[in-house]
Formats: structure tokens, sequence, C-alpha cells
């Protein structure tokens, strides 16, 4: 029979890989760890599960948001938030149980495209029947839309790059393992982190848009133009970098044909 872990070994080999994401470093990592470490030995709950269940969070909030109520805002962000701390949860336990898969990459990023897709539209929809602006359902839409284009065009660049020799570690998990520092070293860490509230990454968009719905009319307006704009900016700003790399690269296959 294998060593099981004490609770307070279990969460050291969590916590050793560090979040890219703003909101997953300064919320669902650290809570997803906690969880984590509780159920890490318990065979019949499985990163699948876990992936699955934040899926379904993502679909509950759905109708939620077009309720229009207070209570029912509450829940959507209750939702979105448990949401992201599951899409951290999973990756963790594959790691810890030595049990990674295709199959759970892949529902990794097919829940996540679906859920950011579903949860934008029907708050795009929210916003334009509390205040009657049409643009505000393109603008939502536009968000995910331009999230997964990002994650497209990356892989298609990753591709052209492989494709011509080029060195890449995409697909290669390049965080470092601090599951040894000192707590020092973790406030360093977590402290340098915090300027990635501005790259508006996956999870980081439920931090927004939990945050508008908190604060309510007029603001939910505000706040999807904002997380609009903002992603759009990011969006065009990372399409430079890429449309830069296949430049280059092109230029070097003509060099050398």
């Amino acid at each position: 029979m294998p060593r099981r872990h004490s609770y307070a070994e279990r969460y050291r080999l969590m916590r050793s890989k560090w979040n890219a994401e703003w909101w997953s470093v300064a919320m669902g990592g650290p809570i997803g760890n906690v969880l984590n470490a509780a159920i890490a030995d318990i065979p019949w709950i499985r990163p699948n599960h876990i992936t699955l269940f934040g899926f379904l969070c993502k679909l509950a909030a759905c109708p939620l948001v077009l309720v229009g109520d207070r209570g029912a805002d509450l829940a959507v962000i209750v939702f979105l938030q448990v949401s992201v701390i599951c899409d951290c949860m999973d990756g963790s336990l594959a790691r810890y149980r030595k049990a990674s898969s295709l199959m759970g990459a892949f529902l990794d990023k097919i829940t996540d495209a679906v859920g950011y897709a579903v949860v934008f539209g029907a708050f795009g929809w929210r916003v334009y029947t509390d205040t009657g602006d049409a643009l505000a359902i393109i603008v939502a839409l536009a968000v995910p839309v331009m999230m997964l284009t990002r994650g497209y065009v990356y892989w298609v660049v990753v591709t052209m790059q492989k494709q011509a020799g080029t060195s890449t570690t995409a697909g290669t998990d390049q965080r470092k393992d601090f599951s040894d520092s000192t707590l020092r070293e973790r406030a360093v860490l977590y402290v340098r982190s915090m300027p990635g509230i501005v790259e508006f990454n996956e999870s980081d968009l439920f931090f927004w848009l939990g945050l508008a719905l908190a604060l309510g009319e007029p603001w939910m307006q505000r706040g999807l133009y904002f997380i609009g704009i903002a992603s759009g900016l990011w969006f065009v700003g990372i399409m430079m970098v890429r449309i830069a790399t296949v430049m280059r690269l092109e230029r070097d296959r003509k060099r050398t044909s």
C-alpha cells in the first residue's frame, strides 16, 4: 500500500507550482490548494470530476445572470469564483497523483471555451435588457472571441516555429517548483504577480465580471465596456507580437531557401 501523506505534506505538494494568471494566484490557487490537500487521497474524486463541476458552475451562473435579482447576482459571483477554484484544482490534483492525461487537458480547454462564451453571452444580454444597449451584446461576445482567438493564434505560431525548426518551450510546464520555498520567498512571488491584474487572462475575466455584478447598475454596463476595451487592447498587442514572429519566420525561410 502506498504511503499516505499528512495533510501538511499534501498541501506542500499541491502548492508546488505557481499559477500564471493573476486571479488564480490571488484567489483560485490558494483556496484550491487547501481543498485539494483535503481530498487528494480520496480515489473516487478525480481531476476530471473537478473540471466538470467547475463547468457546471459556469452553466448554472448563466440563467441566474438573467434573473436580475440581487440575490441571484451574488449567487452568480459565487458560482464564477468556484469555477476559477476548480480550474486551479484539477491540474494540481492530476499532477499530485501523476495522473495527467490528454483527455483531461482536452476536457479542461473545451469546457473553458464553452463556459466563457455562454457566461459572457448571458451577461451581455442582461446589460441589454437592463439598459436597452444592444451594443453590449456584441461587446460581451467579443470578449470570449478574442480570448479564444488568442489561444488559437498562439498554437498556429507555435506550429510554424516547430516546422521551421525554431526552439520553443510551448506546451511544456515552465513554472518553477517552489514547494520548498520559505514563506518570505513565496510572499515575494505573490507581490510580483500582482501587476498581472491588468493582463485580462482567462480567470481574471471572472474577477472583473464578478466585480461589475457586485457593484450593480450602472457599473455592470460600464464594467462590460471596460472589460471589452481592455481585452481589445491586449488582443491587438498580442496579435502584433504574433504577426512579428510570423514575419521573422518568413524572412528566415526566404534566406535559407
